[in-house]
């Protein structure tokens, strides 16, 4: 199996500013577990996904 055969071809992104909520909201409304995330000039700076958000959830409780 190939990577091409299991990716999601239309991307969805979200900006450096967005909210957190913002960002699991699109995760629940598109069913999927990460998103590259880009700056002012549309370009990737990195990825978030869902461990990352979890992780950061938790480290903010302790």
């Amino acid at each position: 199996m190939k990577a091409h055969e299991v990716m999601i071809r239309q991307v969805h992104k979200v900006k450096e500013s967005d909210t957190v909520r913002s960002v699991v909201e699109k995760f629940i409304a598109h069913g999927i577990s990460g998103l590259p995330v880009v700056n002012e000039r549309n370009e990737i700076v990195g990825i978030i996904s869902r461990g990352n958000v979890i992780r950061q959830t938790f480290k903010s409780l302790l």
